[in-house]
C-alpha cells in the first residue's frame, strides 16, 4: 500500500474512533499545513499530527481509546511517562 494511502486510511480510522467516543480533536502542525496550503498531505510528511484537550490524561478515556483502536486492528501505545496502562 502506498504511504500516502496508508496515512489517509489511518487518519480515517482515527477519525471514526474519536467521533465514536465523542473526543474533540483537530489537525495540527504539518498535517494542518498540508490540508490548508496544499489541500492534501505534504509529500514528504510521514505522520499524522492531531491535537486534543488534556482531558485525555483520564484513565477511563485512555482505556476506551485503547479498546476501540484494538477492535479495528491497531496497537495503542501511550507515551505518558506516568501511565501504567
Amino acid at each position: 500500500m502506498e504511504k500516502k494511502t496508508l496515512i489517509l486510511r489511518m487518519l480515517a480510522d482515527t477519525n471514526s474512533v474519536l467521533q465514536k467516543l465523542g473526543i474533540v480533536y483537530w489537525l495540527d502542525c504539518g498535517t494542518l499545513l498540508g490540508a490548508i496550503r496544499d489541500n492534501q498531505l505534504i509529500a514528504w510528511d510521514n505522520d499524522i499530527d492531531l491535537g486534543c484537550w488534556k482531558a485525555l490524561d483520564d484513565y477511563e478515556v485512555k482505556r476506551n481509546l485503547k479498546g476501540a483502536f484494538e477492535e479495528i486492528g491497531y496497537e495503542f501505545v501511550s507515551f505518558n511517562e506516568y501511565d501504567s496502562s
